[in-house]
């Protein structure tokens, strides 16, 4: 329909919006800002994490009004709509662009700890297996259905398991 892709058009100028004003401000608030200068100081840290709030505020601004236009939501809800995208735009930021920067420099760098070794493939496999088991049993009830295995948290020790045995 004509609403769905003008209301798309709209979505696509939020999202291009969001990642110009990113460059934008990294480039002003992070000055020299490079792949290789990436994580080498809280400052910086700090500073990526101000720019990925700010810079999510475009697209889930821009996006919220248009539905709002479109009158998919209605009034009362879009405060939900809007931190909803917030939320996920800038979650989706901090951790996936920064996995991305940190590739890069290992890659630029030829460090090799992100890659595969054959002395921990098994134990790689058994990380990935324990993701997609644990993820199964807290997010989609395929074993158990006791409230406490049901709680996000149970993922956190996963998550640390990888940060400190892969770096």
């Amino acid at each position: 329909s004509t609403t769905a892709a003008w209301l798309s058009g709209v979505i696509g100028l939020g999202n291009t919006g969001e990642a110009l004003a990113g460059i934008y401000l990294i480039k002003m608030i992070i000055p020299g800002f490079t792949v290789d200068s990436f994580f080498e100081r809280a400052s910086h840290i700090l500073r990526f994490a101000l720019v990925a709030a700010l810079m999510s505020l475009v697209s889930s601004l821009i996006g919220t009004f248009g539905i709002s236009v479109a009158g998919i939501t209605p009034d009362v809800e879009l405060w939900r709509v809007w931190l909803t995208w917030w939320l996920g735009d800038f979650s989706g930021i901090l951790l996936v662009t920064s996995f991305i920067l940190i590739w890069l420099k290992s890659v630029k760098q030829n460090d090799i700890s992100l890659y595969v070794k054959k002395k921990n493939a098994l134990e790689i496999i058994s990380f990935f297996i324990v993701v997609i088991l644990s993820g199964g049993i807290i997010f989609n009830d395929w074993a158990f259905s006791y409230s406490f295995l049901k709680w996000a948290y149970w993922i956190i020790p996963i998550l640390v398991w990888a940060a400190l045995r892969f770096g």
